[in-house]
């Protein structure tokens, strides 16, 4: 099994650095483009090997914006065509392929602005283009359509502001949905055949009013008349489950009820569950749900004062901390995956729990205890 690696989406992350203890799978040309985290000071060649000294703790693989690796040990898989920038979101395709987000303009030799589709074979696809002309932040595959969020006004020269669709084949725009956006789209999230938008927008569709989170139809991008959770702020993230829609961001206040950063409302409604609270002291980044228990990472150091540094499970139910997962990191979690038994997170840290992982971790998804057999460690740039 493999996954994608995408660069987290922070300020002065520019690219990832790929460290493995085995390192399998990549071309002859990619085996001498290595990358330190320190200083070298000293090189010495004696025959074919080359002995390489200095200040620094980890070398690897350059493999910078986004690389292939193993979803149980984290050994980096080559031969993947590479971004030129840096990859804010990455879903898969369903058949051993990604789609990919952000802020790039080619892919290997390929120009694709700021969307593309990866193959399984790590080839572009050549048949699929959906250029935006701004940074691309969410995507969301939906059988035969891919819908797109972010800070672009045009895709494929046809104007959309801030969210799309497009063929998932093709990358050709669909004409009849149009949800556009006043304002940056941060998140997207499908339910059935509701499209939820996170943001930092206050109108969808030109005259609608909607602070920071709407629902609109999937087929036409028609704001739904019945929902409105009116965010005070940012809102960075959104996961669904059944019935409920939860919130992540930079807010106090959903439809004027004081919620700090995480909320969970109607899916329906947009009213706020009164009986969830889960309030972080700082901004919350990411959401992943897998069943009765809600994951949540960001900057904050506590949820619901309890302490709680980068990211906490708690009860989708009530939002009350699971006191049996710790997986403190010692900076921002910026994203989140659930697989099976298996938590993967990223974001800005270097420590988890008191081990040594390099902005990518896996954890255990019901205790938060580092899984001692993945590595893949990501080193910003010097």
């Amino acid at each position: 099994m493999q996954f994608f690696l995408r660069a987290c989406q922070t300020a002065g992350l520019a690219l990832i650095l790929l460290f493995v203890s085995a390192w399998t799978g990549y071309s002859q040309s990619e085996s001498f483009n290595f990358t330190t985290n320190g200083q070298v000071r000293a090189i010495v060649r004696s025959g074919n090997m080359i002995y390489v000294g200095g200040s620094f703790t980890q070398i690897g693989p350059n493999t910078p914006y986004g690389v292939g690796v193993n979803v149980t040990t984290g050994t980096f898989i080559g031969g993947y065509a590479r971004p030129n920038g840096i990859v804010r979101v990455s879903i898969p395709d369903g058949s051993g392929g990604w789609y990919i987000g952000g802020d790039f303009t080619g892919i290997g030799t390929v120009t694709r602005s700021r969307v593309a589709h990866i193959l399984a074979t790590g080839a572009v696809d050549a048949g699929f283009t959906a250029d935006a002309n701004d940074n691309v932040n969410a995507l969301v595959l939906n059988g035969t359509t891919l819908y797109v969020g972010g800070l672009f006004t045009t895709v494929n020269g046809t104007a959309r502001l801030r969210v799309a669709a497009v063929s998932a084949t093709t990358g050709v725009v669909d004409p009849g949905f149009t949800a556009n956006a006043n304002n940056t789209v941060n998140a997207l999230v499908l339910n059935g055949t509701t499209l939820y938008v996170g943001g930092n927008f206050t109108t969808v569709n030109g005259t609608t009013a909607r602070l920071r989170v709407a629902a609109v139809s999937a087929t036409t991008g028609v704001v739904d008349p019945g929902f409105t959770a009116d965010a005070n702020s940012i809102v960075n993230a959104l996961a669904v489950n059944g019935t409920t829609l939860y919130v992540g961001g930079a807010f106090t206040t959903v439809n004027s009820v004081s919620r700090s950063n995480v909320a969970a409302v109607s899916a329906t409604t947009g009213v706020v569950d009164p009986g969830f609270t889960a309030d972080a002291n700082s901004i919350v980044t990411a959401l992943a749900v897998n069943g009765s228990t809600l994951y949540v990472g960001g900057l904050f150091t506590t949820v619901n004062s309890v302490s709680r540094s980068g990211i906490a499970a708690v009860s989708a139910t009530t939002g009350v901390v699971d006191p049996g997962f710790t997986a403190d990191a010692n900076n921002t979690v910026n994203a989140l995956a659930v697989n099976g038994t298996t938590l993967y997170m990223g974001g800005l840290f270097n420590i988890v729990n008191g081990a040594s992982r390099s902005n990518v971790a896996a954890v255990s998804a019901a205790t938060g205890a580092v899984d001692p057999g993945f590595t893949a460690n990501a080193i910003p740039p010097l």
